[in-house]
């Protein structure tokens, strides 16, 4: 087995179920979803096999790029398809179950609070609720972000925090 090929089969064992949950959150069905992951991890299997030397030098934020560029192929395809938030948008709740927008003291919210976040996190900018879900729903870091995004690492400081201080204005007005 090839070094790319083993590497590729480790890439995808432990980013897919990170970008399924990216791209599921972002549109209406399961099979959407699973339909533009597998689309994801198609191209980037084609652009590693075709550009062995190129072997993205940060791979996870290769996948989620391709991820988002798949999605973006997704809705230009079809006008019709409406940007998609799901209910696990909600779980913007860190795997301690502390709240990383609000800040660790106010825990788990009751489904009144998560109502608001939800109904905050649609009005977003669709760019915000991305850099919101990518980093503390993906737990990504900012230099992945930062690829992702096309962007360098400072810029995606400032409109993470830009989106993150929209939200909690928006949460406590």
């Amino acid at each position: 087995m090839s070094e790319y090929k083993q590497q590729f089969i480790e890439l995808f064992d432990k980013n897919h179920s990170g970008i399924y949950r990216f791209l599921r959150l972002r549109v209406a069905t399961d099979d959407i979803a699973q339909d533009i992951t597998s689309e994801a991890f198609a191209r980037a299997w084609r652009f590693i096999v075709q550009n062995p030397q190129k072997f993205p030098q940060n791979p996870r934020a290769y996948l989620y790029k391709t991820a988002r560029n798949c999605l973006a192929d997704y809705y230009r395809r079809d006008r019709r398809n409406e940007l998609y938030f799901d209910d696990s948008v909600l779980k913007i709740i860190d795997k301690n179950g502390e709240n990383a927008i609000m800040g660790a003291d106010q825990g788990v919210f009751d489904s009144v609070q998560m109502g608001r976040i939800q109904k905050a996190l649609k009005e977003l900018e669709p760019n915000e609720s991305e850099l919101i879900t990518l980093r503390f729903i993906e737990d990504l870091s900012y230099p992945e972000i930062a690829e992702i995004i096309g962007k360098n690492e400072g810029a995606a400081r400032t409109a993470l925090s830009r989106a993150v201080e929209r939200l909690r204005k928006m949460l406590t007005e």
